[in-house]
């Protein structure tokens, strides 16, 4: 039973759609990897895996072991790429719930090695082209293939990267381009048959039009805003209801430090919904909300549970009713308030605001 009266509603429907999008995009029998790390990026992993799944998705990737664990309690039961580096503890995890590691250190291949216990496991290796993140340096790609060889229980099953701008992936001398040409390389080394090669992210992927259709994708943002493509669509939205209306005289101030003031007698109504839900302090007094189909400013500090708008424009004299309808993020009426257009007032990307959608915020699932 949900109580609260803010909720994010999930679009299945559209995440569906826009796997679908990315699957034509990307062409036949090539390798795509939904991400669904950071529950989802804050939509929810199982509900969005089982609908990935549904869809079309021969694979998932999460980031942390204990996420791919959490998946496979709960049913998931493709491959699950894990991408985080693991200690030994963390190896005899992935073996227990056939998760299968990209791995990234030496130690790693240790790790993976006590816990096989002679067995074949299906592994991915990560290789640092210029993200200086996680991966093996190209210089060790020679030792990292014969090593796989030598050691003869680990099944090889693909090569990857991380862009560092994969906006540029499409540009001629872009940031992407340098990288995927030292990527390309490795294919001189791992010559075995049925490896796949993956690299593009969102932004590399759409970003690169035809170039590299041999390289796989591992989607993110991309399945959950319709940032990156117009012909994609918005997963997520926030909707609330008015729990309190009243006026405010001329000169009166609201919220937290007084840091806004009425300059005439005003309506506000008070909508549930703080920086502790994820709403954050840096809209206070930037962002709006959608009521009736038109934007009303957040007015004052916002508040750990609840945040203030300024309604006087849509209702003239009367005050908002209890329980009408208030629009966080997502359409109403014929306007829409974006997760890219939150990122940018509070100086930030969408990514952020979608993955700080906090637990109190019930998720309803719309098939």
């Amino acid at each position: 039973m949900v109580i609260r009266k803010t909720v994010a509603e999930i679009s299945l429907g559209n995440l569906r759609h826009n796997f679908q999008v990315i699957k034509e995009r990307a062409g036949e029998n090539r390798f795509i990897c939904p991400m669904v790390k950071a529950n989802a990026y804050g939509h929810g992993d199982v509900a969005v895996a089982k609908a990935l799944v549904s869809a079309g998705a021969e694979r998932v990737g999460v980031c942390l072991v204990e996420e791919g664990i959490h998946l496979r309690k709960h049913g998931i039961r493709v491959p699950i790429l894990v991408f985080d580096i693991f200690d030994d503890i963390s190896a005899s995890e992935i073996i227990d719930y056939e998760l299968t590691p990209v791995i990234s250190t030496w130690t790693q291949f240790d790790g993976i090695k006590r816990a096989l216990r002679g067995r074949l496991w299906p592994i991915h290796v990560k290789f640092n082209t210029g993200m200086n993140r996680l991966g093996f340096d190209l210089s060790d790609a020679r030792a990292v293939h014969d090593y796989i060889v030598e050691e003869n229980c680990f099944l090889l099953q693909g090569i990857c990267t991380h862009l560092r701008n994969g906006d540029d992936a499409g540009k001629t001398k872009g940031v992407s381009t340098t990288q995927l040409k030292k990527f390309l390389t490795m294919k001189e080394i791992f010559l075995e048959e049925g490896i796949k090669f993956h690299s593009l992210n969102s932004a590399g992927f759409f970003s690169a039009g035809s170039k590299y259709r041999d390289l796989g994708i591992r989607p993110g943002i991309s399945l959950y805003s319709a940032e990156t493509s117009k012909k994609l669509k918005p997963v997520m939205s926030i909707k609330s209801k008015v729990v309190l209306s009243r006026f405010v005289e001329k000169g009166d101030k609201v919220s937290y430090s007084g840091k806004w003031t009425a300059k005439k007698r005003s309506v506000i109504a008070v909508v549930p919904i703080g920086y502790e839900d994820g709403y954050f302090r840096a809209f206070s007094n930037k962002a709006f909300m959608l009521f009736r189909g038109k934007r009303v400013p957040v007015i004052g500090t916002v508040c750990m549970d609840y945040t203030m708008v300024d309604l006087t424009k849509v209702c003239g004299g009367k005050l908002a009713l209890v329980g009408e309808e208030i629009v966080i993020l997502g359409a109403q009426g014929k306007d829409e308030i974006t997760a890219d257009e939150l990122g940018k007032i509070a100086k930030t990307i969408s990514y952020e605001v979608l993955t700080s959608v906090g637990n109190r915020i019930p998720r309803i699932y719309i098939r």
